[in-house]
Order: structure tokens, then C-alpha cells, then sequence
């Protein structure tokens, strides 16, 4: 389990949790996002930012939406090997590291990058390693977690993607103007560009096609942050804030 708090925990049948790390490098980590473990045993998980802790803004989403706004860029990937005990940096300066999942091939890491809108690809060995490849980009909102779907007819692995929110037009206009974007971090929350209700989420593929969408532009599931197909005929979405599980018919 990645905790935003708490670092990267282990928790057993019975209920048993285990703090695996807490630190990388002599420092806490502040925000610890999302996790997947690799067929070799090693444990990859997004460390969101390194400049807004989720517990000093107040929450997750506070957090997030500061360092969104700023954009800090300071995310990582950090690597946890449970066999040495220790915690690397696999990857670094990301706009706020989210949701994360392994390609079908087992070979590499689909990250999605909240606020440059979009998911890469991170090779975990080879020259490129650590180094992001684009598969979706210019998203039409902030994506958030990244599962694996079913595999579609053509035999291709596909994925679901949740987006938080839709893009707010004022952060794009002030993209170039990083002083403007940190002053307005700093403003209470009140103050700030709001997060719009608004339900998406997308099915897609490594190779970047989008297959379908779920939306509802009424929000009244809003900030939905993922998505799971087990099976049943329904897709199961979560929220940053709703107070339970949504659901929708799938085929």
C-alpha cells in the first residue's frame, strides 16, 4: 500500500501493517502515491512531490492541487528491493507522479504524469531506463491512477485511466509563467482556481489509442481517480472524494 503519510506499507490478511520505507536517500518521503510490484519481486511506487507532503498541505488533494498549480516537478518513481531492504530513486522531476502499472510485457513502467496531462512509458533497463517515453499526451484533464484492463479482441493489453478533473484553463494561459503559477499556490484554497466536478474515465492501450470513454459532465460521481473491470459486467470507479465505490455496465 502506498500512503500518502505513512510511506510504503505492507498490510497482511489479518490486518497486520508493516512500514517497508519511509525515507529514500536519508530523506521522508512525503507523498507516496502508487504502487506495483514487478515479476522479480521489486516494488516500484510514485513519490507524487517532493515540495507539498500530503500531510503538512492538510490532505492528498490539498497537496496536489499545490503543487499542480506551481508545478514543482519534483515527482518520482522510487524503487523498493525487499530482498536488501533498501529504496532508490528510479525516476525523477516529474509533474506530480500518480498513478503507475506495468506494461504487458513486463519490461516497463506506464506513469501518469498529473500535471503535464499525460501517461509514459519508463523502460526499467537499457539505455532508456528511467526515461520517460510519451504514450498519451495533451489529456483533456489531470490523470490519476492507471490499472490493467481486459485484453481486447486483438489480443492487445489495454488500461483504464482515471482523469480527477477536467483541464482549468487559467493554469494552461499561465504555463509559461511559473512566478504567477507558485504566487497562486500560495493563495488559500478559496482563492485558487477550483477543481470542476466532472467524471471521466479512458480506456486505452500501450500504443496510445484510446478505445472508450465513461463521462458524466454533471460531476455527480465526480473527481473519479480509477477504474477496475473484475469481470462481474460492471467497471468499478473510485474518487478522490465520493464516499463510496460508483459502477457502470461493461462489456
Amino acid at each position: 500500500v502506498a500512503d500518502a503519510y505513512r510511506g510504503l506499507l505492507s498490510v497482511s490478511q489479518e490486518g497486520r501493517i508493516t512500514v517497508l520505507t519511509d525515507t529514500v536517500d536519508g530523506a521522508p518521503i512525503l507523498f507516496a502515491d502508487d504502487v506495483i510490484a514487478a515479476p522479480d519481486g521489486v516494488i516500484y511506487f510514485t513519490d507524487a512531490s517532493q515540495r507539498f507532503g500530503a500531510e503538512a498541505a492538510g490532505s492528498p488533494f490539498a497537496a496536489s492541487e499545490k503543487d499542480i498549480v506551481e508545478q514543482s516537478q519534483t515527482g518520482r518513481v522510487l524503487r523498493y528491493d525487499p530482498a536488501s531492504g533498501e529504496t532508490s530513486v528510479f525516476a525523477s522531476g516529474l509533474s506530480f507522479a500518480n498513478g503507475i502499472a506495468l506494461s504487458s510485457d513486463r519490461v516497463a513502467l506506464l506513469v501518469a504524469q498529473t500535471g503535464l496531462y499525460r501517461v509514459d512509458r519508463f523502460p526499467l533497463s537499457g539505455p532508456d531506463a528511467g526515461t520517460p517515453i510519451p504514450v498519451l499526451t495533451n489529456l483533456p484533464g489531470f490523470p490519476d491512477n492507471i490499472s490493467e484492463g481486459p485484453v481486447g479482441p486483438d489480443g492487445a493489453q489495454t488500461y483504464f485511466v482515471g482523469l480527477a478533473g477536467p483541464r482549468v484553463p487559467v493554469l494552461d494561459d499561465l504555463a509559461d509563467s511559473p512566478m504567477l503559477r507558485k504566487m497562486i499556490s500560495r493563495l488559500p484554497s478559496w482563492a485558487r482556481p477550483p477543481a470542476v466536478p466532472y467524471s471521466l474515465v479512458l480506456q486505452f492501450t500501450e500504443e496510445g489509442d484510446v478505445l472508450q470513454t465513461w463521462q458524466d459532465p454533471a460531476g455527480d460521481y465526480a473527481h473519479t481517480t480509477g477504474a477496475i473491470a473484475p469481470g462481474d459486467g460492471y467497471l468499478y470507479v473510485t474518487s478522490v472524494d465520493e464516499a463510496g465505490l460508483g459502477r457502470v455496465p461493461f462489456k
